[in-house]
């Protein structure tokens, strides 16, 4: 009678494990499965803004560009107006004195 009843307790046992494993398994899948997907989301925004900032980047290297040739055309610019003067004789009224 004990035998019947032990051999009973494990094999209930044992079938209970299994459906418990398998059911932990199910669930392991379930929450792979939608960490995938929220992953590709995150993924998918990610590249999105990295895509943006990409863009801006560029845009703000080419504004500093144009700030470079504006800043060195306003130099020379600049420069050949001081030349200019240094080189031009000084108008006749300036040299002379007021007395």
């Amino acid at each position: 009678m004990f035998r019947a009843r032990a051999s009973g307790f494990f094999v209930g046992f044992g079938v209970a494990g299994v459906l418990a494993a398998y059911q932990l398994r199910q669930d392991i899948l379930k929450s792979h499965e939608v960490l995938v997907i929220q992953a590709d989301e995150y993924k998918g925004k990610l590249e999105k803004r990295v895509a943006a900032l990409e863009s801006s980047v560029s845009s703000l290297k080419a504004e500093v560009a144009e700030a470079k040739k504006s800043a060195a055309a306003a130099t020379a610019a600049a420069t050949a107006a001081m030349t200019a003067a240094a080189s031009s004789p000084a108008p006749a009224d300036a040299a002379a004195p007021s007395e």
